[in-house]
């Protein structure tokens, strides 16, 4: 009896696997085709014959893991895409593009035309306040417009300010035909969403410009972190605005993230954001990223109220151009960490390459624990207090294998706690002044500094 017992048992469960994976616990993966010039909503979607045409359509839609959702290279989208679905751990949800030519452009701005002079100063009516402006000129530069408080500090050519629904620009002649287009930023990002958790999120190969304040936000829930983002191989540039520096080119307040690969340039705030906001954050790479001219800071990793541990910061390039320097005069470090707000540990930077920052090129900043860094080049810091390498930290930080060079104040420079650190095979050099700056006092000969310091004595 036990025996037959046992072979329908055994049957059974055999019939259960076949139904299970002849229907599966899930539908099949599907892919989605959005193109801006020949789709149209009405479509399935389904391919890159019946393709959508709207980033509206996809926000309204459910997707599920294992879905692709690619966007036609050469179109542009003046809309914002709000990540409505998670994957799981069988399948990330994926927004990337498709065809060839350049990536998909996803615009946080309007184009504004149609300008009205008004006592030497040029008007539109615009109802949503603009959180940037943009002048892009007949040659395709683009120049940063310059935010006024009043009506009364529009001096210069491409100062601007908004006032009770009116939008004011200075300009000497008539912008429409002077300018190839004026670009006013009112969306709050390009990619992301505003509440609750989106996880297992892949988001590739697009070109991100124009938002008020995000490229790519992933995160951003008080008590329910996100989990599980790539996001990779975005250009992502104009971002924010830089006189009261705000604007993030990517903002990630989550678990688990893959950060990679991007061209990060011309930001109001930080180039890459990761910051453990009220919850904690942790297991975040930066990775093999490129990043020019962030008004604040290149990549900021900061613990903001729960704990952020766990980081890397590796391969990355952080640098500032002399014209970006000449006519911002605000201090912006390249790598800053930091737990003003809650303790942030854990932390590795190595094989990074900065030069020719505002203020410090690496900054190890306070409530800052277990902290190695290994394996850098930084060249040439401009403020006159800043230096290649700069800590204040209470916590264990390991300096090694450092290559430091012509900060502004020196190469190297150490404050607050004197235990837990290890600094060596570092090399570090000043064509003039002090070479390290250690417990308040500065060494400007290589031996005084090693005897004393006990600091950079192997070879």
């Amino acid at each position: 009896m036990q025996h037959i017992q046992k072979k329908i048992l055994i049957s059974s469960l055999l019939i259960c696997g076949a139904v299970f994976f002849m229907f599966g616990s899930h539908s099949e993966a599907a892919t989605y085709y959005i193109d801006a010039g020949i789709g149209d909503d009405s479509n399935s979607g389904l391919s890159h014959f019946s393709p959508w045409k709207t980033i509206n359509k996809v926000n309204s839609m459910d997707f599920s893991p294992g879905d692709s959702v690619l966007f036609k290279r050469g179109g542009i989208w003046r809309e914002q895409l709000t990540v409505s679905s998670s994957g799981n751990s069988s399948g990330y949800i994926t927004f990337s593009a498709y065809g060839t030519g350049n990536n998909p452009i996803i615009m946080g701005s309007d184009s504004i035309t149609g300008w009205t002079e008004n006592n030497n100063k040029w008007t539109k009516d615009f109802t949503n306040k603009p959180g940037g402006l943009w002048f892009i000129n007949k040659t395709g530069d683009i120049i940063w417009g310059a935010q006024r408080k009043s009506l009364d500090e529009l001096i210069n050519e491409y100062d601007w300010c908004w006032n009770s629904g009116i939008l004011y620009i200075v300009s000497g002649s008539n912008p429409d035909e002077k300018f190839r287009s004026i670009e006013v930023s009112w969306r709050r990002y390009c990619i992301g969403f505003n509440s609750g958790t989106r996880n297992y999120i892949c988001v590739s190969d697009f070109e991100l410009m124009f938002a008020y304040r995000r490229g790519v936000v992933g995160g951003w829930d008080e008590t329910n972190q996100s989990k599980k983002w790539i996001i990779e191989k975005n250009i992502i540039h104009h971002i924010g605005e830089r006189e009261d520096e705000y604007g993030d080119g990517i903002a990630y307040y989550a678990l688990d993230a893959v950060i990679r690969n991007n061209n990060i340039y011309e930001i109001g705030n930080h180039g890459i954001y990761s910051i453990s906001y009220k919850s904690p954050s942790t297991n975040v790479v930066i990775e093999y990223n490129t990043i020019c001219n962030s008004c604040h800071t290149g990549i900021d990793v900061m613990g903001y109220g729960g704990i952020h541990k766990d980081i890397i910061i590796r391969y990355n390039i952080v640098y500032y151009t002399d014209y970006f320097l000449n006519t911002r005069p605000r201090k912006s470090n390249a790598i800053y960490i930091s737990g003003p707000y809650s303790e942030l540990r854990d932390v590795e930077i190595y094989n990074n390459i900065v030069f020719n920052s505002a203020s410090a090129g690496i900054h190890i900043g306070k409530n800052t624990h277990n902290i190695e860094v290994f394996n850098n080049t930084v060249y040439k810091t401009r403020d006159e207090w800043s230096s290649a390498f700069y800590s204040t930290t209470e916590g264990a930080v390991t300096i090694k294998n450092n290559i430091g060079m012509n900060g502004k104040s020196g190469a190297l420079k150490v404050f607050g706690s004197l235990e837990n650190k290890t600094i060596d095979y570092n090399c570090w050099y000043q064509e003039t002044g002090s070479i390290i700056a250690y417990a308040g006092k500065d060494y400007a000969d290589w031996n005084t500094y090693k005897n004393e310091t006990n600091f950079d004595l192997k070879k």
